[in-house]
């Protein structure tokens, strides 16, 4: 399962098809609580929508992180105090919303094998 952080139905869907395509299952959620609902169930990886205001998406990440779950975190480029907060809260991925849609098949791909394997956290 690729657990994804976000209410943009825009990137809900983007994503949920990059995910099947990859031949896992998408799990959406909008809020923090049921975000540590379906982390317990173990995804091989987390999109976080940096913009999710309502998941509390920094808390998110810690939560996630604790887990061992990889995290690819992202939002709009001018976002640079977003984007510095998901870094310092151990994100695996920080990237700006442009870069992640360019890159979310590769990424996608990437977590259904055994390990985790994106570019630099510092791109």
């Amino acid at each position: 399962m690729v657990l994804g952080v976000m209410t943009d139905l825009m990137f809900v869907v983007r994503v949920g098809d990059a995910v099947r395509r990859a031949g896992r299952r998408p799990m959406f959620v909008g809020s923090l609580e049921r975000m540590r609902v379906q982390a317990a169930e173990g995804p091989v990886l987390a999109i976080v929508d940096l913009a999710c205001a309502p998941a509390n998406p920094i808390a998110a990440i810690q939560g996630l992180k604790s887990l061992g779950i990889p995290v690819v975190a992202f939002c709009a480029h001018v976002d640079v105090d977003a984007l510095r907060a998901a870094r310092e809260a151990g994100a695996d991925l920080v990237m700006p919303r442009s870069k992640f849609v360019q890159e979310l098949e590769g990424l996608v791909n990437a977590a259904s094998g055994t390990e985790f394997t994106g570019p630099s956290p510092k791109d």
